[in-house]
């Protein structure tokens, strides 16, 4: 088959371009210079003829129908257990809200994680885990995903997609920056301790606490 475009973002995104053939990728669409600047370093430089399918692995957009319609299929690894966590923040919503962990190959429909499943990993979560810890299980899952089915999509060879079934949960990038910053705020001691225990992650800043006229970010590690 012909080439695939990649639609890349963040630290798994990068990793990406390690596990492929510069020659079976038509071009990387990505806001992240370290990316842009990988793809061009592997001799990823341009546009040249059609590309029949796609992959987004943690783009951070939501494509638009026009960029979808332009492929015969193009399919999204998704951080989230879908239909759970269909959206922003998947990992926080599985340990703060106690829903399903897990990744998912799908379609790229015009819904917002939406489409219909290639194949799924369940991570399981423990009581000790902080947000950082279940992100670190389910990436290791998302790249297993793409080792096992990269050479079926270059191959032309990907099974049938199922369509998602329940009606499982969909949260807005502003939720989870509301309970950042305001979520403390009539929390019991053990929520605040859970939330913190779900916000802390070594890429981002914790909790958000305010106390007089200081403002500081909070956060637990692990440490046995």
């Amino acid at each position: 088959m012909g080439k695939v475009d990649l639609f890349l973002g963040g630290p798994l995104g990068l990793w990406v371009l390690d596990n492929v053939d510069p020659q079976t990728v038509r071009c990387v669409f990505s806001e992240d210079d370290a990316i842009a600047n990988k793809a061009r370093g592997i001799g990823i430089t341009g546009i040249s003829g059609p590309a029949p399918v796609g992959l987004s692995v943690h783009y951070p957009h939501i494509l638009e129908h026009s960029s979808i319609s332009r492929y015969e299929h193009i399919y999204n690894i998704h951080p989230g257990l879908l239909p759970w966590g269909r959206c922003y923040y998947p990992v926080f919503w599985a340990l703060w809200a106690d829903e399903p962990a897990g990744c998912t190959l799908h379609e790229i429909d015009a819904g917002i994680d939406t489409g219909p499943i290639v194949a799924q990993c369940v991570v399981p979560k423990y009581d000790w885990d902080t947000g950082g810890s279940l992100h670190q299980r389910v990436s290791e899952s998302e790249k297993g995903l793409f080792l096992e089915y990269w050479p079926r999509i270059m191959a032309g060879d990907m099974p049938e997609a199922v369509p998602q079934v329940g009606k499982g949960s969909f949260h807005l990038k502003q939720e989870f920056f509301d309970l950042r910053l305001y979520g403390a705020q009539g929390l019991t001691a053990p929520e605040m301790l859970k939330l913190i225990r779900c916000l802390s992650h070594p890429d981002y800043t914790g909790l958000i606490v305010h106390a007089g006229h200081k403002e500081y970010e909070v956060s637990a590690r692990l440490v046995q």
